[in-house]
């Protein structure tokens, strides 16, 4: 039997209206499972945790309301990562 699991994740940035939660499901074949994260409100931006600095010249136009919120409550980098890293050498 398939089974869903909806964690919220903690909400990081107060000042973006997004909300983040991870989404699991269990009870695949072969003992494996699928994972998401869902970013509700969200738009058209990689989900990270440090903002870009305007003055720095480092602004990301997809960030603006026109694109849609971009979630400050996760890194989309490290969990790049840390699902990549499981299978080293596999």
């Amino acid at each position: 039997m398939h089974r869903e699991n909806v964690t919220p994740l903690p909400h990081l940035d107060p000042h973006d209206l997004t909300r983040a939660s991870l989404v699991q499901w269990t009870g695949c074949r072969a003992e494996t499972g699928v994972e998401l994260y869902r970013i509700e409100n969200g738009g058209h931006c990689w989900p990270r945790l440090a903002k870009p600095n305007a003055s720095a010249g480092n602004d990301d136009p997809v960030d603006g309301p026109r694109f849609g919120g971009c979630s400050g409550d996760i890194e989309t980098a490290v969990e790049v990562w840390n699902f990549f890293r499981q299978y080293h050498g596999a």
